[in-house]
């Protein structure tokens, strides 16, 4: 059988690195709680949940979880990045004494990507004959048919790994221009093969891409602008692995009044420009080099600005209108250095 491991190990700066390999021994991660009444090689899918400060949540995600409506033999793997209070870790085992079949553990080293990949090794070491591989956010919460949905769809269309929406449920403060602004767009918007997925928020992989995939699995160099996840994306892409869209596999999102403010959404579109100059620079391969994304990112500045003014005169939306705008200055000041 073959086991997945991971190691903390110090990098040239000193600093923890999280690297992955696969072998052929026999041992299994330790995890903090197990509440297990299914046989777990019997499991053919595994939901991953990382969490973060976000107890009432989670809680909310781990119901829509208790009251799917399916036939797949299913687990799940709770990572809780906190170590300090251990919230997420206290709701879990709540849920993990008999309504759901599942195990919970710690990540003290916290950032999304140290979290998903624990999550991943314990979904693979402790459920040898799961092939689906599954995410959902703390702060998502699955219709009743979604197992179903994801499961079927992946085997249906044989691809290897599978997205699907993520509607915002927002509070009933929130103004429309906060509602309508482009950060909570889905990225696509019909069933069928698309280029590659974005997120691990709402989708499955295949057990066979992370026999493929060199780890680390999600770099967590990239947990600060959350694109740990966008990363691992591109690396499926360019491993050839096909990419599925399902729109019928729907989760709602709880949009927090602290992420509903303008403030957050402008720093939000900053980040993903920031996160867009990192995946070129990673990726981008033409004769200029390594200034190809600089270049990039400089000339969207004046694209950006013609498209403010346009979105400004169509909508009156100042903060709608400023988004391509924050998310090119993003690119410029918070793109690699190197």
């Amino acid at each position: 059988m073959m086991t997945y491991q991971l190691f903390h190990n110090q990098d040239s700066s000193g600093g923890n690195m999280l690297t992955s390999k696969k072998d052929h021994q026999s041992s299994f991660q330790d995890v903090d709680y197990t509440g297990l009444t299914l046989d777990h090689s019997k499991v053919e899918a595994v939901v991953c949940i990382p969490t973060f400060r976000r107890p009432d949540y989670l809680r909310a995600t781990l119901f829509s979880l208790e009251l799917q409506r399916t036939q797949v033999a299913f687990a799940v793997v709770v990572v809780d990045n906190d170590a300090e209070s251990k919230a997420g870790l206290s709701v879990a085992r709540d849920y993990f004494n008999g309504k759901l079949n599942g195990v919970a553990t710690l990540e003290p080293q916290q950032g999304s990507g140290f979290a998903l990949n624990r999550a991943v090794a314990l979904a693979l070491n402790l459920f040898p004959n799961a092939q689906n591989i599954l995410m959902l956010a703390d702060d998502e919460i699955a219709a009743s048919n979604w197992l179903d949905v994801m499961v079927n769809a992946a085997r249906m269309s044989k691809a290897e790994t599978i997205g699907a929406p993520i509607h915002p449920k927002f509070s009933s403060r929130a103004p429309r221009h906060i509602r309508s602004h482009p950060i909570f767009h889905q990225p696509y918007k019909a069933t069928g093969e698309v280029p590659k997925l974005e997120s691990a928020g709402n989708c499955l992989i295949r057990r066979t891409v992370f026999d493929t995939i060199k780890g680390p699995y999600f770099d967590p160099a990239l947990s600060a602008i959350t694109g740990s996840d966008t990363d691992f994306f591109m690396r499926c892409k360019q491993a050839g692995f096909k990419s599925y869209w399902v729109q019928e596999a729907e989760v709602s999102e709880t949009i927090s009044s602290s992420r509903s403010t303008p403030s957050w959404i402008l720093s939000r579109s900053a980040a993903l420009g920031a996160l867009a100059a990192h995946m070129d620079s990673r990726y981008m391969t033409t004769q200029w080099g390594g200034f190809a994304p600089r270049l990039k990112s400089v000339a969207l500045l004046p694209v950006a600005a013609g498209r403010f003014a346009a979105t400004f005169l169509r909508t009156g939306n100042w903060l709608k209108a400023m988004h391509p705008l924050s998310f090119a200055w993003g690119r410029v000041m918070g793109g690699p250095r190197s």
